[in-house]
């Protein structure tokens, strides 16, 4: 039996509790009621905290709150956490170097209403991160160091945000998972990928090394992170009543700021299978990029030609994807999944639809 890829749609200008209940909709449906939870499990809600930017910058506030509500009202222990990108909290092995994970959790707005426990996973320490290695890992040849706390919880919820990104082109549930990683293997992945001379002057001055050997597989490494969370991350949920759909990670990069979009119809949706997840992301981000200004998407066209490893989006079926084709071979996903609409007008189901089916693998 194939997974469900909830899709709700929410009208632009609704009420923030309207868009929780919506969002909280959502994730019921999508894991039928919670039917893995007990009462007294820890799960984690692994948020996209890249910055102190808010929302759409870094993971709704609506969609922490709604799901950490629907599970803890189900007798869960919520843990909401992450650790930004290395140009905003750096760990060393002497300790902390830049900012805080907590900070940017509170400057981010995310943290308004969230009744729980929240963990940057700096705060542990350098030795708080286990090594992980798997013979699926093929892009980790020594492996990789993941916060301990993926041991430590129950179960995994991710919630990502919807953007494009300068180095990978977009930041959906695959990108979230470099979150977990220790900052000597966020620069080994980053070696592989383009712009590296402008990354490791992050942490220029510190003990975190930035030499070593490339293997020329950025998107696979990356995805490969998601292996350490495959036997205990339930769903991935993403709140899409906005979007960046230039540059990216953060809200400014390069000196530009990215383009904002608003749709008249936003989404949520969500899956327990990843690369169902991915691909309705991917096809989403798509319709919202066409509706940037031409200027904008002028600039975007220009920085992805720069990048040289990422495409600009709509130039490729989802199902081409890097991240998309790496999941399926290493068994991260599947190419099957039972799409259900609510509240969604026909003509944008329509549009989905499309770019969900072009290109997609012929089923066995």
């Amino acid at each position: 039996m194939s997974s469900p890829l909830v899709v709700n749609g929410i009208v632009r200008g609704v009420s923030e509790t309207e868009t929780g209940r919506i969002v909280r909709q959502t994730f019921e449906r999508a894991t039928d009621g919670c039917a893995w939870l007990r009462r007294g499990d820890t799960v984690l809600l692994k948020v996209s905290l890249n910055s102190p930017d808010p929302y759409p910058a870094t993971t709704s506030p609506i969609a922490v709150r709604a799901v950490a509500e629907a599970l803890q009202e189900r007798g869960a222990r919520v843990i909401v956490g992450d650790m930004p990108g290395i140009e905003y909290v750096l760990l060393d092995p002497r300790g902390s170097q830049r900012q805080s994970a907590r900070s940017c959790f509170e400057r981010s707005g995310m943290a308004a209403g969230v009744k729980g426990t929240f963990i940057g996973f700096e705060e542990r320490g350098w030795d708080g991160f286990f090594h992980f290695s798997s013979q699926a890992a093929t892009s980790w040849p020594e492996g990789f160091h993941a916060t301990s706390l993926i041991r430590e919880v129950d179960h995994i919820v991710a919630l990502p945000r919807l953007s494009t990104h300068i180095h990978t082109g977009v930041t959906l549930g695959f990108k979230l998972a470099v979150g977990y990683l220790r900052a000597d293997s966020r620069m080994t992945f980053h070696r592989d990928g383009p712009f590296f001379a402008a990354t490791k002057r992050y942490v220029h001055g510190t003990q975190v090394p930035t030499h070593g050997p490339r293997h020329n597989r950025f998107f696979e490494k990356i995805t490969e992170i998601n292996l350490a969370v495959a036997d205990r991350q339930r769903l991935t949920l993403c709140l899409g009543t906005q979007a960046q759909v230039t540059f990216g990670p953060d809200r400014r990069m390069v000196g530009f700021t990215s383009c904002k979009v608003v749709p008249e119809m936003g989404l949520v949706f969500a899956s327990a299978n990843p690369v169902a997840f991915e691909v309705m992301g991917i096809a989403f981000l798509t319709m919202l990029y066409r509706q940037a200004p031409w200027l904008a998407r002028c600039l975007q066209k220009t920085l992805m030609l720069a990048n040289r490893c990422a495409r600009e989006l709509g130039k490729d079926s989802a199902w081409t994807n890097p991240f998309v084709r790496h999941a399926l071979a290493i068994g991260l996903g599947t190419t099957e999944f039972d799409l259900q609409y609510s509240d969604v007008p026909e003509a944008l189901r329509g549009e989905i639809d499309k770019l969900i089916a072009a290109g997609r693998p012929q089923r066995a």
